[in-house]
């Protein structure tokens, strides 16, 4: 009896724990394009999937544009990369030339409802999810430990963790890093 009920929690906590870690069992609203590919795209395509909740007034995600455009440029046409904006604060204007001051030629969604935010968890813009080919979560966290806490930034950047996750992943590898602390701007839900 007691064996029974150990597998049965087992099975029952994978089934919860590889739902909330693939995205093909996100059931909520579908973010919004504002640029770029849509999320139906974005879900379906057979490369690497960067989501990275971001928020144009966040001091930390205006830090971490140029960090984020470099990753972009090395990777273009390796990996889909998608900013989403949470809620509904900032209008597709605003966020255009966000994108456009800071050269960020990426996908752009706006997630109004927050259903993604929840569905992930998400806390804080930024905050970085990387998803595998199969759409299974494989890194999580900050760009790079150029912030270790809020209002604490190191002067030079040591570890590139989502570099680091995208290139094990391109080689079919997990990542040595799995998770991070995000530090940032937090999310109104």
């Amino acid at each position: 009896m007691i064996k029974q009920l150990f597998i049965l929690l087992v099975a029952t906590f994978n089934i919860v724990g590889s739902n909330a870690q693939n995205l093909k069992n996100f059931l909520g609203s579908t973010p919004q394009p504002i640029t770029g590919q849509d999320w139906k795209m974005l879900t379906s395509a057979q490369k690497p999937l960067i989501v990275i909740f971001f928020s144009p007034e966040c001091p930390i995600c205006i830090s971490n544009t140029l960090p984020l455009r470099e990753i972009i440029e090395k990777n273009t046409g390796k990996v889909d990369i998608a900013l989403v904006f949470p809620g509904d604060y900032y209008s597709d204007k605003k966020i255009k030339q966000f994108q456009s001051k800071y050269k960020l030629e990426v996908s752009a969604l706006r997630d109004s409802k927050n259903d993604l935010v929840k569905f992930l968890n998400a806390k804080v813009t930024p905050e970085v999810y990387l998803f595998d080919q199969t759409r299974t979560l494989v890194y999580s966290g900050k760009l790079n430990n150029q912030y270790e806490s809020v209002g604490v930034r190191r002067g030079v950047v040591t570890e590139n963790y989502l570099s680091d996750a995208i290139s094990s992943t391109l080689l079919g590898k997990s990542p040595l890093v799995k998770t991070t602390q995000a530090v940032g701007c937090f999310i109104n839900k």
